[in-house]
């Protein structure tokens, strides 16, 4: 649960516009951090140890919007989890990072977003997780297209067949096409 908990601050904390909208892909940057802290909690890191995780993950985070519908998008993922477990496991042999890794005036936070909010990151714990507001993925794809998918899913449980199909016309989400 901190994972997901730490990756949806880091993403509030980044911005949609300042950081999504300019181009980076919130899975590989933000998911670098919520690896990060699981791992953390894993490995049984100190506060110190943990900060200095997350300083080492802030300096491996990585994924561009451009390579969505392209092969490259799913190095996204799966290099945020090696990256994050990477970051931990370092802090926890002694490697040291910066003690504002997020929020220092060179930290990631203002090098990745034009519009980061440092009170995302601390708003108080135990109250209100995130990660009750949130959804699970049933398709490995952008969720913005699971609708037309869940529609064809129908379709297909209902016998409609592809040679019954004469055309088909969606409306679909901006952020499908980006």
């Amino acid at each position: 649960m901190i994972g997901v908990e730490i990756e949806e601050r880091e993403a509030l904390f980044l911005g949609r516009k300042g950081h999504y909208e300019k181009g980076w892909h919130v899975t590989g940057t933000a998911g670098t951090f919520g690896t990060t802290a699981a791992m953390g909690k894993v490995l049984d890191l100190s506060k110190e140890q943990m900060l200095y995780a997350i300083g080492i993950a802030s300096t491996q985070t990585a994924g561009v919007r451009t390579m969505f519908g392209t092969c490259a998008k799913p190095i996204h993922a799966g290099k945020s989890a090696a990256n994050g477990m990477l970051s931990a496991m370092l802090a926890k042999e002694g490697m040291t990072s910066s003690l504002e890794p997020l929020e220092g005036p060179k930290g990631y936070g203002f090098l990745a977003s034009d519009s980061c909010d440092v009170s995302k990151l601390s708003a108080p714990w135990g109250k209100d997780w995130l990660i009750m507001s949130n959804t699970y993925k049933p398709y490995a794809c952008g969720i913005v297209a699971h609708p037309a998918i869940d529609a064809a899913v129908r379709l297909r449980c209902r016998g409609v067949s592809a040679s019954d199909i004469r055309s088909i016309s969606i409306e679909v989400h901006p952020l499908t096409w980006s």
